[in-house]
């Protein structure tokens, strides 16, 4: 639903924004105490406007990556 949060869910799962009351678990750990490099890594983010690079098929896929 438009305005329901997502992207800000999204911002603060990944560290781009910075929580300033509340908190955020997953089975009660909290996003803190796991780090952001561990949910970055289990997490995927699917941009609402695609972004294509004049590069390879596996360039675009992985933005570069591994």
């Amino acid at each position: 639903a438009s305005g329901g949060g997502k992207s800000t869910l999204i911002q603060l799962l990944i560290g781009v924004y910075r929580q300033n009351a509340g908190s955020i678990r997953f089975n009660d750990e909290l996003t803190e105490d796991i780090g952001f490099e561990v949910i970055r890594d289990k997490i995927a983010v699917v941009l609402q406007q695609p972004i294509l690079f004049n590069d390879t098929l596996r360039h675009n896929l992985t933005l570069g990556g591994h």
